[in-house]
């Protein structure tokens, strides 16, 4: 059963909302500037060669490249698709907003968290993978406030 909603450096959209209508008057993601098509359209990833840069950039070169080799393919359609209900409000959230993002930017996760009413962390160097660089520690205690919050 699921008692709460954790983000991370992540879309929140609130019910019919698109990325694309949500991420008006932010700055866009770099990675945009970087999307080529997979082998099946309408499927992108990012370009291997920008991937580090535009996600992970905090990461040593190593898990950046494993990082990248991971990547799966994307529907354009993605970015212009209603979302569903909002789970966060029904549901109390936690969200870690990562302050080098250069996927999403910072003050538009600010904004979601804030008006989720998530309990909110902040990696301050951290880039769109922030759980995993140095700041994992913390993502974990943010889990595990959540947990303990919820429990029943």
């Amino acid at each position: 059963r699921v008692l709460f909603r954790s983000y991370t450096a992540a879309y929140a959209p609130d019910s019919g909302e698109t990325i694309n209508s949500l991420s008006v008057g932010y700055a866009p993601g770099a990675f945009l500037a970087h999307l080529v098509f997979a082998p099946s359209f309408p499927f992108v990833i990012v370009d291997p060669q920008f991937f580090p840069e535009d996600f992970a950039q905090d990461l040593n070169p190593k898990l950046g490249a494993e990082i990248t080799a991971q990547q799966r393919p994307t529907s354009l359609g993605l970015f212009g698709t209603p979302s569903g209900p909002a789970a966060w409000h029904a549901l109390p959230s936690w969200y870690a907003v990562s302050g080098h993002d250069r996927a999403i930017d910072p003050a538009l996760e600010r904004f979601m968290a804030e008006r989720a009413g998530s309990t909110t962390v902040e990696f301050a160097a951290a880039s769109h993978v922030g759980a995993l660089t140095h700041y994992k520690a913390r993502f974990v205690k943010l889990i595990e406030q959540a947990v303990k919050a919820t429990a029943n």
